[in-house]
């Protein structure tokens, strides 16, 4: 668990935030909406899209601010997670309204290293950054053709049967990838 200062003080600001402080929710706003937009246009890319999804995402926030709990992931990492659902649903409307043509290659986008990203750096962006790093050394420990499993469903928003005819074994691989990807984290 990590003890950060300024990780502690999400942790506080969602916590308030659950208790219906709207000060808090602008506080928090303030705090990582530059980090979310990142991650909101690195997915979505398009700017006047990923605001509306940041918006989105600091709604849900606020409904769902009692439901973060610390358990072994940070705050930073349910706000990211937060920010790249909305986005990637945002991606599946589009998809669906015939907006756009095929899935963008959202994994690369989302965690390509920042251009503004200093190793071990501290504070919100840094943790996610290493974080992501930590979960793509995990991702690629396992079998190459799960790893793009998991992609098609978790980052590109591919449903088990736009993937495959045999969902049921698609399931499986996941799941069997996601207890792999939980071990290699909790090491």
């Amino acid at each position: 668990m990590q003890s950060d200062p300024e990780l502690i003080l999400l942790e506080q600001e969602i916590a308030k935030i659950a208790k219906g402080d709207r000060r808090a929710l602008r506080r928090l706003f303030n705090m990582v909406s530059p980090q979310l937009f990142g991650v909101c246009c690195g997915i979505l890319n398009d700017e006047s899209v990923a605001e509306d999804v940041l918006e989105e995402v600091f709604l849900r926030v606020w409904t769902w601010a009692g439901q973060m709990r610390p358990n072994g992931s940070s705050a930073v990492t349910w706000l990211v997670t937060l920010a790249r659902d909305a986005s990637v649903e945002r991606l599946r409307q589009m998809r669906n309204e015939g907006e756009i043509g095929s899935p963008p290659e959202i994994a690369q986008r989302l965690y390509r290293p920042a251009a503004t990203s200093v190793p071990g750096s501290a504070g919100p962006a840094g943790s996610a950054r290493a974080e992501a790093d930590q979960l793509l050394a995990c991702l690629a420990e396992l079998p190459r053709d799960q790893t793009q499993v998991m992609r098609n469903a978790y980052v590109q928003g591919l449903t088990y049967d736009n993937q495959s005819k045999d969902a049921h074994a698609l399931r499986c691989a996941v799941r069997k990838g996601i207890l792999q990807l939980r071990e290699c984290l909790s090491r």
